[in-house]
Formats: C-alpha cells, structure tokens, sequence
C-alpha cells in the first residue's frame, strides 16, 4: 500500500485502473482461479477475449487447444504460471501486497503473456513460417502448456540453448511455476547467476540485492536460470543480460535501475550493444532471428532500419539510455508508450515509477494520458481483447517489433494517437 498504491495508489490505479473497473474486473472474485478461469475461463476470457477473439485469435486449434481451461490455465493457474508469471512479473515488480495475486496478477500477465502468446498478432505478425514455425503452433502453442513451451522453446530450438535442462527442466511445471512463483523466481533470480550475468553492478544494484534480490532471491533463480542455464545458453553478454536485465530488470526497480546501473546497463553498450545488431543479431544473428522472424517478416519491420533505427542509438536505445527513456518514458517518448504499456504502467511502483517519473509516465499515464486511456472506457476496453491486447502486444512485444507502427507510433503522436481511441481502436479493433 504504501509502494505503488501509495504511489499508483488506490485512487491512483485502482481509481484510473478503476478500481471498479479493473479491481471489480480483475479483483479476486474476477480473477481468482473459478473466477479469473471463471471469468477468463471459456467463457469468460475465452467470452471476454471471447472464444471467438483470442481463441480464434489465439485460435481454438492451436494456442486454445493447449492454453484452454485444463492447459495453461490449470497450468498458468493461480499454482502455476500466472500466479507465477503475474506474480513474478507484475507482483514482484508492482508487489505482492498491492496488485495481489488475485487480483491483477492472474489477470494482466495471463492476459499479458497470452497476449504475447497470441496467435494472429505476434504468431501471424511474427509470422506463422518465421517464428511461428519456430514458435509455431507444435512449439509455443503447444509450448505453450507444460510439456510444449519447455518442448517450445524447444530442444532444437532455443531449447538447445535454454536448454530443457536448464531453463525447462528448471522452468518446468515445478521450476517456472513454483519458481516463478514468490519462493522461486525471487529466491532464484539469484544474485550470483542473473546478478553476476546481468551484472551484481548493473542489475543487481538497481534490482537490488534487498529489493528484487531477496525476493528474487539468492539461490532460486539464479540457480536455476544460473549463469551456466540460460546465461551460458542466453549467454551473459546476449540476451540474458539483456532480456533478463531489460524484462525484470527494468521492471524491478528505478533506484535500483538506476541510470547509472540499467539505464547504463541497458544502456547502448549493454542491451544495445547485445540487442544491437551484433549482438542479439549477431546472437539471435541477423541470420538467426531474422531468417528466424525473418528478413522478410520481422526482420522486414524488425529490420535493422526499421526497430534498429528506431531502437537504434537515437531511438529506443537512446532512449532507453537516461534521457532518452526517462524523457521517452515521459509523454513523448517510447515510455509513456512503451513503459506503461509494457512493464511500468502496470509494474513498478516507486522506483522506475519515481524514474518513469510522476511527471514523465504519470503525466503520461496520467488521466488524460493512460489513465482516461485506462479507465473504463479505455483499459477495460482497452484491457479488453481489442484494447490492451493487441495494444499490449504491439506496446509491448510489437512495439518491440513492429517497425513503423509502433516505432512511428511509439512517440508521442504516434502511440498515443495511435493509443487513443481512435488510432488504436481504429488500429486495433
């Protein structure tokens, strides 16, 4: 209460995320496993991301027929993913007490993770014979429950790099799910594996050792998701500096990500060095994601002009440098755009919410910003399958990897025309 609800407190989100919208919508009766599986059940996520939207559009055969009710819901269940998942992401990130486990936690990120897990969006749009055909169907879409995802992110696949061994036997049902959970990934974002990779300095100061350290704690993840596991696979100097720093990191916490730490740290030489065209490029190889999401797909609007321009030093890499993200996490930037949408809206509370400053993403999100755009009408039309999801997806995924859309869209009068009522939901309906 006194984290992100004293500071998203709850006039702040639960007013704007009204708390009759969202907490009514998302609030325990909603979410919780009868509810939340209840209500994002067949027949309420799969009414309200209607079985027609999501499942169609997550599609009835492919994502529905393993994420359905018994599959990832059992599976992202309150046990599983989603108390896992929500609860390490936004939970850990926004904190357990405020945005509770069963409130928006089984919420955001199932409807989070299953809007990045979506079929037509990111699947299609990281297309079914790029992506999707590593990431197809037989690999995150039946991935996508216990035995695809770990199969998924497969074997051959990433698998062989986060190997099953490492990240699936450790991110399987009992590592992800338990591990994700509070005990798991907060014990075992450990701070010699994803601190030492993602740098004791660098993350791990600003994710700090107290802070998401003792809750992503010294010995579960990092153990696991250990330096040899995904960071040898992910390697420390690729993706996992990156994407872990980058995904939890920068979710976790401003003073602790602070510039010096993650902004430096996901600073053009850190992220943007790896995630830079030789680095993730040259990891997930120009070659590599980009056959992979391929030239002509992804890579085409992922193209190194494309998001590498617009991630490129002066766009997202500098801003996600100190001025450009904190400016960009301001109105104008790819922050009040991305950050909200992605991690900070939702999950951080004081820290990237004090760096994503009151002013900056508060002004952003704030009432006319995200907050009319996440009030009723907006985010529980726009949490709704329509709104956030294909928006979060693009913010967040897409907006990683859409080119002109998002990226052109990711400033000020893009996203947020393109977030407004009639952009998005003119770009997204």
């Amino acid at each position: 209460m006194q984290n992100i609800n004293s500071y998203i407190n709850y006039r702040s989100i639960n007013s704007y995320i009204n708390y009759r919208s969202i907490n009514s919508y998302i609030n325990y009766r909603s979410f919780n496993y009868r509810n939340l599986y209840r209500s994002f059940n067949y027949r309420n996520i799969y009414r309200y991301f209607n079985y027609r939207n999501i499942y169609c559009f997550i599609n009835n055969r492919n994502i529905n027929s393993y994420i359905n009710y018994r599959n990832i819901y059992s599976s992202i269940n309150n046990r599983n993913i989603y108390s896992s998942i929500n609860y390490t992401n936004i939970n850990s990130y926004i904190h357990y007490r405020n945005i509770n486990y069963r409130n928006i936690y089984s919420s955001i990120n199932y409807t989070n993770i299953n809007s990045y897990i979506i079929y037509r969006n990111i699947y299609s749009f990281i297309n079914n014979r790029n992506i999707n055909s590593y990431i197809n169907y037989t690999n995150i879409y039946s991935s996508i429950n216990y035995r695809n995802i770990y199969s998924f992110i497969n074997n051959r696949n990433i698998n062989s790099y986060i190997n099953y061994r490492n990240i699936y036997s450790s991110i399987n049902y009992r590592n992800i799910y338990s591990s994700i959970n509070y005990r798991t990934i907060y014990s075992y974002i450990n701070y010699r594996n994803i601190y030492s990779s993602i740098n004791y300095r660098d993350i791990n100061s600003y994710i700090n050792y107290r802070d998401i350290n003792s809750y992503i704690n010294y010995r579960n993840i990092n153990s696991y998701i250990n330096y040899r596991n995904i960071y040898s696979s992910i390697n420390n100097r690729n993706i996992y500096s990156s994407i872990s720093y980058t995904n939890i990191n920068s979710y976790i916490h401003y003073r602790n990500i602070n510039y010096r730490n993650i902004y430096s740290s996901i600073n053009y030489r850190t992220i943007y060095s790896y995630i830079n065209y030789r680095t993730i490029y040259s990891y997930f190889n120009y070659r590599n994601i980009y056959s992979f999401i391929n030239n002509r797909n992804i890579n085409s609007y992922i193209n190194y002009r494309n998001i590498y321009s617009s991630i490129n030093n002066r766009n997202i890499y500098s801003s996600i440098n100190y001025r450009t993200i904190y400016s960009s996490i301001n109105n104008r930037n790819i922050y009040s755009s991305i950050n909200y949408t992605n991690i900070n809206s939702y999950i951080i509370y004081r820290n990237i919410y004090s760096s994503i400053n009151y002013r900056n993403i508060y002004s952003s999100i704030n009432n006319r910003n995200i907050n009319s755009f996440i009030n009723n009408r907006n985010i529980n039309s726009y949490i709704n399958y329509i709104n956030i999801y294909i928006s979060i997806n693009y913010t967040n995924i897409n907006s990683y990897i859409i080119y002109r859309n998002i990226y052109i869209s990711i400033n000020y009068r893009n996203i947020y025309s393109f977030i407004n009522n009639r952009n998005i939901n003119s770009y997204i309906n």
